[in-house]
């Protein structure tokens, strides 16, 4: 009071006077973040002091001492003054200090200022558990954070969410932002959480879907998350231009309005492991531009808009599942658009609409995955990407091929319960040799083909069942007039042999060839041949022994027979 206090600068009002003190500063030229500043009850403002103000800025706002450093003149149009009646926390007008307040704090808070006698008495929350506004330095959010306005981490803050820590976001207590109502997370700074799992998601009594706008990283803001579910959002995360990359493991999307997860041109390292998005109204997740990205266990499950979307940069997805993602719309669960390279792994596609889409990739290669159940399981418009060792089950078409290239490689796929094989809408013919389509009838897998398609020659086996690479004793063994040599060649021998063809030859002990019964491009399979134990002119052969040869490339087996005559 102005009794007792010889700092007293005669404020016409007694009441509580609060200091913020900054140790970590050096000296107060930053009006912003000064080593010692008076919380002046009254307010911050962006446009001038108390009561001219009328925008106010509870965080980088100016107040009446701010507003007194000017000119005369500048001064007086923006009421700056040396203090004033309203500078005191007075328990009567003024009587909290917290992050809903004009000035705001987070992290402690005083509240209930209150006469007691002569002197004033205050609640001091050391540990209060509600945020809003700018967070600056570094923080730890444990137990439950209540999150009652937007929240903005700077540039060279940090937020870390210890292990089973419950984030609770309420309406947007402060009106500001892009959205009044609800609240807005934005990461200038870093926000990164590991260890059990933590989560975000709406205070409301009743939850809903799009309760808070969502997690928004800008250009400098770097994003780690592990082990966390948030829900209950808008957009649950979006990324732009982040320099820091970026790792999501084990985050859980759910109960979200919009889209899920959304990277807009991110570099650095970007890892998404073990993530799960399930039952969106938008996308699951949207990959635009940027470095490379690794992908590894993602579970993205019948969203409303497509499941995962790639343009303009390289993905590398592995042993993930895909399903039922943007039926409604008429979408994909897997959408490689313009500019999209890397690689298709281990990963399950079901549903039954369209299953993905590829559009002018680059380098691109689809391997040991699984489509089934679709109207269409894999159509690519001018994409030549490498299709290899997959499965297609119960897909009413295989392939569809729209535009001016058509892929570069179909080999060694298994087609199972699919009447429509391969529908080519190019003027470029496609070769899509060395396939299992589910019969060895030739008449039904040339139905099954549309367009110019170079099928020949087919597997006549499921290349999933074990083949050894393997040349079988002919019988009878000695023979007269014909005899029958069975082999298998093997998935192996194709990749190891550097020649496009396969041939089975008799020859003399010496070598001599005494003619060519077989002869193929190289395909794994199961084989039979009849020799009717004549040679290239048509001549019986000569009783003796004799030697087949069998070539895949480089690659032979040898054995004997006998001609008795």
């Amino acid at each position: 009071s102005a009794a007792v206090s010889h700092y007293e600068r005669h404020l016409p009002a007694d009441g509580v006077l609060v200091w913020h003190i900054r140790p970590e500063r050096v000296n107060n030229d930053d009006e912003r973040a000064k080593v010692v500043d008076l919380v002046c009850a009254d307010g911050l403002y962006h446009d001038a002091g108390y009561p001219l103000g009328t925008r106010a800025a509870p965080d980088l706002g100016q107040d009446n001492l701010d507003y007194y450093s000017g000119d005369g003149e500048f001064r007086t149009t923006h009421a700056g003054n040396l203090g004033d009646a309203t500078d005191v926390f007075d328990g009567i007008r003024f009587v909290d200090y917290q992050p809903l307040s004009n000035p705001a704090i987070n992290g402690l808070s005083i509240n209930n200022v209150r006469r007691a006698g002569a002197g004033f008495s205050a609640d001091l929350v050391l540990r209060d558990p509600r945020r809003a506004g700018r967070l600056t330095g570094l923080q730890t959010w444990r137990d439950t954070i209540h999150v009652i306005g937007d929240v903005t981490i700077t540039t060279g803050a940090s937020v870390s969410l210890a292990p089973r820590t419950v984030v609770l976001v309420s309406a947007d207590g402060r009106h500001t932002g892009d959205d009044t109502e609800r609240v807005e997370i934005v990461v200038n700074g870093t926000l990164n959480s590991s260890g059990a799992t933590s989560r975000f998601q709406s205070a409301a009594d009743v939850p809903a879907p799009g309760d808070w706008t969502g997690i928004t990283v800008s250009a400098t803001g770097q994003l780690s998350l592990g082990s966390t579910s948030i829900e209950h959002t808008q957009e649950a995360i979006v990324v732009r231009g982040g320099r820091e990359g970026l790792t999501l493991n084990g985050v859980r999307v759910g109960q979200t309005t919009g889209n899920a997860i959304q990277l807009f041109s991110v570099t650095g390292r970007i890892r998404l492991l073990h993530v799960t998005v399930e039952g969106v109204g938008g996308d699951a997740v949207s990959l635009i531009g940027g470095d490379p990205v690794v992908a590894d266990d993602l579970r993205l499950l019948d969203n409303g808009g497509h499941g995962l979307i790639r343009a303009d940069g390289k993905l590398t997805l592995n042993n993930s599942e895909l399903t039922g993602n943007g039926e409604a719309i008429g979408g994909y669960d897997l959408w490689l658009r313009e500019g999209t390279s890397g690689t298709i792994h281990g990963t399950t596609f079901s549903g039954t609409g369209e299953g993905t889409r590829v559009e002018l990739n680059r380098l691109l290669t689809f391997e040991e995955n699984e489509w089934s159940g679709y109207r269409v399981a894999l159509r690519t418009r001018s994409a030549n990407p490498r299709i290899r060792s997959n499965v297609f089950v119960g897909v009413d078409t295989v392939l569809s091929l729209q535009g001016f290239r058509v892929p570069s490689l179909v080999q060694l796929n298994v087609v199972s319960a699919s009447q429509i094989l391969v529908v080519n809408e190019t003027d470029q013919p496609l070769k899509a040799g060395r396939n299992w389509w589910g019969t060895t009838e030739i008449a039904v897998i040339t139905s099954g083909m549309s367009g110019l398609v170079d099928w020949d020659p087919a597997l006549n086996f499921d290349p999933r069942l074990p083949v050894d690479f393997f040349l079988a004793q002919n019988f009878p063994n000695p023979f007269n007039s014909g005899t029958t040599i069975d082999f298998t060649v093997s998935l192996l021998e194709i990749s190891l042999s550097t020649g496009e063809r396969m041939t089975l030859d008799v020859r003399t002990i010496t070598g001599g060839l005494v003619r060519r019964i077989f002869e193929q491009a190289a395909a794994p399979g199961i084989y039979r041949v009849l020799w009717d134990g004549r040679d290239e002119t048509g001549r019986a052969a000569a009783s003796g022994v004799y030697f087949y040869e069998l070539s895949v490339g480089p690659i032979r087996l040898l054995r004997r027979l006998t001609v008795l005559r």
